[in-house]
């Protein structure tokens, strides 16, 4: 088994939502841990790997390459079990060593769960307009909570067949792939730079190019 990080660093407001709001003040809530710590959930994570290898298997079909059994690799909706590799949720890098100190700020309450939710959140108003009268719609005004740019996230990625070149390179094309994340990624939100590193830290990368030239077409 060969293991890696998946590093995503927020370039612009992102919205990873828990699918919940509060009534009257934010009609999208983002996703956080007990302590208020924003998170991005291994499944969430799983599914846009997936999306993204999906655009990655297109792109090597317009090249002459064929990849068989995407949805191998990925495995059944939802569950790690069945796939080719296993992924944990993406926490804020270095979280571990300060998380006892914020549960005994907490404890002492010196620190609220809020404060610490307010920190790494915003909020924006966001409206529709009509298209035809270029009006505000009535009752289009909605208030959605945003994780702010800068923050970085670490994910564990676990392969389980590790005498298998192609996921390890495929995986690693996927990520590479991967550019935008949440909601409202066609008005400028979820804008990230994700990289895979090996478990000495070191970046990977490999070029389209290279990838292609080692692979010739199967049938």
């Amino acid at each position: 088994m060969k293991s890696y990080n998946l590093k995503i660093k927020l370039l612009s407001n992102t919205i990873i939502t828990n699918g919940e709001g509060w009534a009257g003040v934010v009609d999208t809530e983002i996703i956080a841990d007990n302590l208020g710590v924003p998170y991005i959930p291994a499944r969430r994570l799983k599914g846009i790997l997936k999306d993204s290898a999906f655009e990655v298997h297109n792109m090597f079909i317009t090249a002459g390459v064929k990849i068989d059994n995407i949805d191998g690799l990925f495995g059944k909706s939802g569950s790690n079990s069945h796939s080719a590799f296993m992924i944990s949720d993406a926490i804020v890098d270095d979280y571990e060593s300060s998380r006892e100190w914020l549960e005994y700020l907490i404890s002492k309450n010196d620190l609220s769960r809020m404060d610490i939710y307010n920190y790494f959140t915003g909020i924006i108003n966001t409206t529709a307009i009509d298209e035809k009268s270029g009006v505000v719609k009535y009752r289009s005004l909605r208030n959605h909570r945003y994780i702010k740019p800068g923050m970085e996230f670490i994910s564990k990625i676990t392969i389980n067949d590790d005498s298998n070149k192609l996921i390890e390179e495929f995986l690693l094309y996927a990520v590479q792939n991967l550019n935008f994340i949440g909601l409202k990624r066609n008005r400028g939100f979820g804008h990230i730079d994700a990289s895979l590193q090996n478990e000495e830290g070191k970046d990977l990368k490999i070029e389209l190019a290279n990838f292609l030239n080692n692979r010739k077409e199967v049938k």
